[in-house]
């Protein structure tokens, strides 16, 4: 049941705080001034370039599951990933069912701590946590201190389950060392399961972001400000 998923879990933090003392896990909940505009009821006129765009429509069906939403700071992002978030939760209230995991990036977070956010955010769901203890069990983890096992723990979450959904808003906010590292492990690793997976990322435009996602579609918030 959840409550046997829910202390699964809460095993492998305490695994987790003994492998790697002092990373703390990316935020999961979008900042509170962007959850209060998604609250309020006059919200969703402003959003409708999005939620009819092609693109859009084509990711939510996933027919092209992989997206980039970018365009300058402050523009609204952020907002934008805090309402498709909020209708994941709606879609889907209960924890132990949810196939969704998102990260509101900071410039504090490590890499581990975004990997394993989303490891625990994936782990509340039951089928997958029965998954893990089948085929990477707690106790035949050595104490090493390696990141890449955090990664072969996110793959085994993400193959063990139906289309798991990412919402990763404001990329362009991790450390560029971090994002680099992150996206190019996210790519490979998230990659290797083509059907399954659907990734929304938001960002600002910055160079390297955008050779990382260049195989992302997109949609850029400035052409829809100027009405191209």
């Amino acid at each position: 049941d959840s409550s046997s998923a829910l202390h699964y879990s809460h095993d492998l933090l305490l695994k987790f705080e003994t492998l790697w003392p002092g990373v703390e896990l990316a935020k999961s909940e979008p900042p509170t001034s962007a959850k209060q505009l998604c609250i309020s009821s006059n919200i969703e006129p402003s959003l409708k370039w999005f939620m009819d765009s092609p693109e859009y429509r084509n990711w939510k069906d996933a027919y092209s599951p992989k997206l980039w939403l970018h365009g300058e700071h402050g523009d609204g992002k952020t907002v934008i990933m805090s309402y498709i978030l909020k209708s994941l939760f709606r879609d889907t209230p209960h924890a132990d069912k949810r196939d969704f995991a998102s990260i509101f990036c900071s410039n504090s977070d490590s890499e581990e701590g975004v990997v394993a956010s989303i490891a625990f955010q994936l782990l509340q769901n039951k089928g997958r946590s029965r998954a893990l203890q089948t085929k990477f069990p707690i106790l035949n983890i050595q104490s090493r201190n390696n990141g890449l096992l955090l990664w072969d723990l996110l793959t085994t979450l993400i193959t063990a389950g139906p289309v798991t959904t990412f919402i990763i808003d404001g990329i362009d906010k991790l450390k560029p060392s971090v994002r680099s590292s992150f996206l190019d492990k996210f790519g490979g690793k998230a990659s290797i399961t083509t059907i399954g997976v659907r990734v929304l990322i938001s960002s600002a435009n910055d160079d390297d972001i955008q050779r990382a996602l260049s195989h992302y579609q997109s949609i850029d918030r400035e052409n829809e400000r100027r009405g191209e």
